[in-house]
C-alpha cells in the first residue's frame, strides 16, 4: 500500500472502483484467459523459487535459466535481479550484473540492502572502467577499427578557463548534464566514472587538456561517435560563461556548439541551456523531452561547489573526503538529489581491497530466502489462485502483484496486474472477482511512514543543529531502513529497526561507524506528510544528548500489511 495522502487514496479508490464497474462484464466473459494469466504468474513465481534453491545448491547456469525465463513474465519480483546479479558476477559478466543489480535499486530503492549494492556498483564499475582503460589505450589501433555506437555521447569535465573559485565546477556541470541526456531514452551516454578513468589513463583528467584536438581520440576509444569538449570562465566578477563543442568523433567533424552566459548564482539555467543545446545538436527536440529532462538539481552555488569538489575526490578514490564534501553540499541544499545519490554511493575504502568472491559471499548473505518475501517498492510479488474465486497470495501483504502474459487473444493486463480487495488493476483493463464484501466508500488511509523524510535537526541545549534523511521501510508494523545526520558531531549515519504504533514511529538506530545507539520517536501528521519527535543518543560521549527533529516526506514506498 502507497504511503497517500487522503487526496491521493480518494482517488485512486474512485478509479479503481471505476475500472471495476466498467469493465466487470468483460471479466466475467474473459474468466478462462484470467485462469491462465494467473496460471502464468503462478508459474512465474515457481521458477523464481526454484532458481533460489539451485543457486543455494551451487548449481548457478540452472538456477540462471531458471531467473532469467522468470524475468520473462514476472519483472517485478526484485529477487531475480538481485540473483541474476549475484550468478552474472560469480560467472564473469560483471557488466550484465551491474545491470540487474541497477534493476533491483531501482524496484526497491528504499530496501535495506539497496545501500550496499549501491557501494558494490561503485566499486565494480571501477574496476571495470580501469580494466577497459587500460585495454583501450594498450590497444588503441585495434579497438580504432571496430564500429561506433552512432547513439551514444561522451560528456567530458569542463576544463576552467577562468578563477579558481569555479575550478571544481567542471566535473559537477559535466555530471548534471550527463544525467539529464540520460533521460533521453534513445541515447546511450556514457558513465561519467568509465570516462574519467579513460582520460586519466591517457593523462589528461588533470591536466586540463582537453579540447576538440584530443576529445575525438576519447570518443573513438569509448566506442562513442558524439563527444564534448567545454570550458568555463568568470572573467567578469559575477559572470559565468559556458562553451561546448559537439564533435563526432568518427568523422572528425564539428556537429555545433554551444553557448551562454549569465549570473554565476543563475549556473542552474546556464547548465540546462548548455544541456538542451547539446541535445539539439544531437536531433533531439528538448520540447518533447521526459519531464525530468527539466528538472533543476540545485540552485545553491556552494552545494555545487562542494558537490564538484567531492567527484574530484571520488576520482582520486578519497572516499572519506568525498564523503564529507557530498554531506557538505546536502547541508548547503538537503534537496540536493545528485549530492544525495553520491553520498550514498560512496564505498567504504577497505572495499576497493575486497575480491569479488567476497562482495558476492556479503551480498548473498543479504538476498530474499524465499519467492513469498521477495517484494518491490512498487510491487508486492505474489500470485492470486483463481479456483472458487478465492485470492491466495503467497506474501503476507494484502497488495498482491503478479506478472500476466495474456495468450490466446485474452485479456492483456500489461506488465503486471495489482490485486489488492479482491480486484485485479493493471494497464488499461480490471477484473473483478465476485462476492467480495464493499469496502468503505470513504475511508482514511493508515498512517505509514515508509518511504523518504527529510527535514531538520537541533539541540536547544547546545545551540547546534543540521539536517537529516531517514530511509524507512515497512512490512505490517515493522519498520526497518537507514538514517544520515549532516552537522552532528554525535552521531553521522546508521540502520534502523524498530515499529510503528498507531501515529508513532519508534526505532532504535545503531551507528554504521561506531558502538554509538541512539531511540527516535515521533508523531506522524499525515494530512501535512510531516514527522516531528526526538532523538536521544544513548552510548558514547554524547549519551543523553536530545535533538528535536522535524522531517517532511520527500519520497514514499510501498507497504505490505
Amino acid at each position: 500500500m502507497r504511503c497517500l495522502g487522503k487526496v491521493g487514496f480518494k482517488a485512486i479508490k474512485r478509479i479503481t472502483w471505476v475500472l471495476m464497474y466498467a469493465f466487470v462484464l468483460l471479466t466475467i466473459l474473459s474468466g478462462p484467459y484470467l485462469t491462465s494469466i494467473v496460471t502464468a504468474a503462478s508459474k512465474a513465481q515457481e521458477l523464481v523459487q526454484e532458481g533460489i534453491d539451485l543457486y543455494k545448491n551451487k548449481k548457478l547456469d540452472q538456477a540462471r535459466n531458471a531467473f532469467e525465463g522468470a524475468q520473462v513474465i514476472y519483472p517485478d519480483n526484485i529477487a531475480i535481479p538481485y540473483y541474476l546479479g549475484l550468478i552474472y558476477l560469480e560467472q564473469g559478466e560483471r557488466d550484465e550484473a551491474v545491470t540487474q543489480w541497477k534493476k533491483y535499486i531501482a524496484m526497491a530503492p528504499q530496501n535495506k540492502n539497496t545501500m550496499n549494492m549501491r557501494k558494490n556498483i561503485s566499486v565494480l564499475l571501477r574496476k571495470t572502467a580501469k580494466e577497459y582503460a587500460k585495454k583501450a589505450v594498450a590497444d588503441e589501433a585495434s579497438l580504432l577499427k571496430t564500429p561506433m555506437d552512432s547513439n551514444a555521447v561522451a560528456i567530458n569535465p569542463f576544463t576552467n578557463l577562468g578563477s579558481e573559485n569555479i575550478g571544481p565546477l567542471g566535473k559537477g556541470m559535466a555530471a548534471m548534464i550527463i544525467v539529464d541526456l540520460s533521460h533521453f531514452k534513445d541515447l546511450k551516454v556514457v558513465e561519467r566514472e568509465k570516462l574519467q578513468v579513460l582520460l586519466d589513463e591517457m593523462e589528461l583528467g588533470g591536466s586540463g587538456l582537453m579540447d576538440e584536438k584530443s576529445a575525438p581520440e576519447v570518443g573513438k576509444l569509448l566506442r562513442a561517435k558524439y563527444v564534448t569538449s567545454g570550458s568555463l570562465a568568470d572573467l567578469e566578477q559575477e559572470n559565468l560563461q559556458i562553451s561546448s563543442i559537439l564533435l563526432d568523433a568518427d568523422l572528425n567533424k564539428t556537429m555545433g556548439t554551444q553557448e551562454t552566459e549569465g549570473n554565476k548564482d543563475k549556473f542552474y539555467e546556464l547548465e540546462k541551456k548548455i544541456a538542451c543545446r547539446i541535445a539539439t545538436d544531437l536531433g533531439r527536440d528538448c520540447s518533447r523531452a521526459p519531464k525530468a529532462f527539466g528538472k533543476i538539481h540545485t540552485k545553491s552555488l556552494p552545494a555545487m561547489v562542494a558537490y564538484s569538489q567531492g567527484l574530484d575526490h571520488m576520482d582520486k578514490e578519497n572516499y572519506d573526503k568525498a564523503n564529507a564534501k557530498f554531506r557538505e553540499a546536502l547541508e548547503e541544499d538537503p534537496e540536493f538529489d545528485l549530492a544525495q545519490g553520491a553520498l550514498i554511493a560512496v564505498p567504504a575504502a577497505a572495499m576497493l581491497l575486497m575480491s569479488e568472491s567476497q562482495m558476492i559471499s556479503n551480498a548473498a548473505a543479504g538476498a530474499p530466502s524465499s519467492a513469498a518475501t521477495a517484494t518491490s517498492a512498487s510491487v508486492s510479488a505474489s500470485t492470486a489462485t483463481a479456483g472458487g474465486g478465492g485470492v491466495a497470495g503467497a506474501g503476507t501483504g494484502t497488495t498482491v502483484a503478479a506478472s500476466t502474459a495474456a495468450a490466446g487473444g485474452g485479456v492483456g493486463l500489461g506488465t503486471t496486474a495489482a490485486v489488492a480487495g479482491g480486484v485485479v488493476v493493471a494497464g488499461g483493463a480490471a477484473a473483478v472477482i465476485l462476492n467480495q464484501p464493499e469496502p468503505d466508500p470513504d475511508p482514511d488511509p493508515p498512517s505509514s511512514p515508509a518511504g523518504q523524510w527529510r527535514g531538520s535537526w537541533n539541540n536547544d541545549q547546545s545551540g547546534e543543529s543540521g539536517t537529516l534523511l531517514l530511509n524507512l521501510t515497512q512490512s505490517d508494523t515493522s519498520l526497518g531502513g537507514d538514517i544520515t545526520i549532516t552537522g552532528s558531531n554525535c552521531f553521522e549515519n546508521g540502520s534502523i529497526s524498530g515499529r510503528l504504533n498507531g501515529n508513532v514511529v519508534e526505532l532504535e538506530i545503531s551507528s554504521s561507524t561506531s558502538t554509538v545507539t541512539a531511540g527516535l520517536t515521533a508523531n506522524i501528521n499525515t494530512d501535512a506528510n510531516t514527522m516531528e519527535g526526538t532523538l536521544v543518543i544513548r552510548s558514547g560521549d554524547c549519551d543523553g544528548t536530545t535533538y528535536n527533529i522535524t522531517t517532511t516526506q520527500t519520497g514514499s514506498a510501498d507497504v505490505t500489511w
